[in-house]
C-alpha cells in the first residue's frame, strides 16, 4: 500500500480509517460481479493518492494552501466512488449503489468535519 503523507497522528488515523472505508464501500458494490471489479477501482485510487502525496509535498514547499490540500482526498475520493459506483449500477442493483452513494456521502461528510476538527485543534496549539 502507498504510504499518504499527514500532518500528525490524528490525521494519519483518519487517513486510514477514510481508505478502509472506501475500500469497503467499493468491495459492497462489486461484491456480485463475477469478473474483477474491485481491482478495476485500483487504479483510480493509486492515482488519487499520489496526487495528494504531490499536493502535500506542494504544501511543506509552501506553494499549495493546507486547507486545500487537507480536504482534497476525502472530496477526489468520495466523487471518484461516485462515478465509479455509477458505472455498475443497472436495474439489477440500483436500490444497493443509491444506498452506498447515501452513505458515502455521509462519511465523507464526516471526515471532511474531522479534518476541519484537526484544523482548528491545530489552531489552538
Amino acid at each position: 500500500m502507498l504510504t499518504l503523507s499527514a500532518i500528525n497522528k490524528d490525521h494519519k488515523k483518519l487517513l486510514e480509517s477514510m481508505i478502509n472505508d472506501l475500500d469497503r464501500l467499493v468491495y459492497d458494490a462489486t461484491e456480485h460481479y463475477t469478473s474483477q471489479k474491485f481491482t478495476d477501482y485500483q487504479p483510480v485510487k493509486f492515482a488519487i493518492y499520489n496526487l495528494y502525496n504531490e499536493a502535500f509535498e506542494s504544501y511543506e514547499q509552501g506553494q499549495f494552501e493546507r486547507e486545500e490540500m487537507l480536504y482534497m482526498l476525502p472530496n477526489l475520493l468520495l466523487f471518484s466512488f461516485a462515478g465509479f459506483a455509477a458505472g455498475l449500477q443497472n436495474k439489477h442493483n440500483r436500490l444497493l449503489i443509491e444506498e452506498l452513494h447515501e452513505e458515502a456521502a455521509t462519511l465523507f461528510a464526516r471526515y471532511v468535519g474531522s479534518i476541519t476538527d484537526l484544523i482548528k485543534e491545530e489552531c489552538l496549539e
